[in-house]
């Protein structure tokens, strides 16, 4: 008598996961072929990702913030990214087959993820991603393009780059990044603590100082910690765009300052500052103090990982023990700091740039 064996041990079985994938990757192949599509290649982390576009509702939402790691164009693309929005191809979303009880956290939805696919559909944005790390093909859709929370155009397809480049041994983090070619430091903490302000300070002084993030990068350890750049945006908050002048011409316009932060878009202005990585020789935890002088001091290491790991994890879908892993060893490897901000905002550059060169 021959044993009992079930549709799952089928070799012709394909999970309900991947029939979805496979679903809403043919809405999107059938939007292509009525309305033309696009392709945009990029050199993000060391690997060439293309961004096709259905359409011509999301392309120029999301891709200002990357511009400044724009490739030439590959036959063999180590990831490629559908992108499309419902409004603007006239297509229609498969009906999903998961339940509001089927939520995560940050979206992500049970029993549609697995080591072979990933899936989240943040409510807040209404932006349904997913990805097959087997095919490396990712699905980036919304309903209609003109209802991109400005978060994602500042920092596009972030969940997808976190899922993918966590294959590859890239884990992306919450930090802030300047220095030099030869290297420079990552500046951590939670929002409000002075990141942004101060990474985007270097972009207005003549320390030398470059610019390789604002909010969100990518860090890689094989051998030396290296931080990569994403994006070549910046935010802070509206109130405070009077003190930071010299970022109006960046200013995205196509967002609402009384009810958003304000959104800059870099690359245009700002070339020659932007710095696609470098290695990483200090982890610096900036600091308000109210103070007239800036100035840097000695942190345990034990702090570092304290205001990089919680906003890195929890703000990250799936983001966790390896993610840990990874940023402790990095606050393990690199000496770590507090700088003491100043309302002097000057002298600001010129102690992130004393202090490169006392490491060096």
């Amino acid at each position: 008598m021959k044993p009992f064996t079930s549709a799952e041990n089928s070799p012709f079985f394909v999970p309900n996961e991947i029939v979805f994938f496979n679903e809403l990757h043919q809405t999107f192949l059938d939007a292509g072929q009525r309305v033309g599509t696009t392709k945009r290649f990029f050199h993000i982390g060391g690997y060439t990702i293309c961004l096709q576009f259905a359409g011509n509702g999301l392309e120029s939402r999301l891709t200002p913030a990357i511009e400044h790691l724009s490739a030439s164009p590959c036959n063999f693309p180590d990831l490629t990214v559908c992108l499309w929005d419902s409004q603007s191809t006239e297509s229609e979303l498969p009906a999903p087959p998961w339940s509001h009880e089927d939520y995560g956290v940050h979206g992500e939805i049970s029993g549609y993820n697995t080591p072979q696919l990933r899936t989240a559909f943040n409510l807040g944005s209404g932006v349904l991603s997913m990805l097959d790390t087997q095919r490396n093909v990712a699905l980036f859709w919304i309903r209609d393009a003109d209802s991109l929370p400005i978060y994602e155009s500042g920092a596009p397809l972030l969940t997808i780059f976190h899922w993918w480049m966590g294959t590859r041994k890239r884990q992306l983090i919450h930090a802030a990044a300047i220095g030099h070619e030869s290297g420079g430091i990552l500046l951590v903490g939670k929002g409000g603590s002075g990141k942004s302000s101060t990474s985007l300070r270097a972009l207005d002084s003549d320390s030398g100082l470059l610019y390789a993030a604002d909010d969100y990068c990518l860090l890689s350890h094989d051998g030396t910690p290296f931080v990569h750049s994403i994006y070549s945006s910046g935010k802070i908050h509206s109130k405070d765009t009077a003190i930071f002048p010299f970022l109006q011409p960046a200013l995205d316009k196509s967002y609402n300052l009384n009810n958003e932060k304000a959104l800059f878009f870099l690359k245009d202005h700002f070339e020659e500052k932007i710095c696609p990585g470098f290695p990483i020789k200090a982890v610096v935890l900036p600091r308000v103090t109210g103070q007239a002088n800036t100035r840097v001091v000695q942190a345990s290491s034990a702090a570092a990982l304290l205001a990089l790991a919680p906003s890195t994890i929890f703000q990250l879908s799936g983001a966790g023990q390896p993610a840990f892993q990874m940023l402790s060893e990095l606050v393990r490897k690199v000496p770590c700091y507090v700088l003491e901000l100043g309302t002097e905002r000057a002298q600001i550059p010129g102690a992130i740039s004393d202090l490169l060169r006392t490491l060096a």
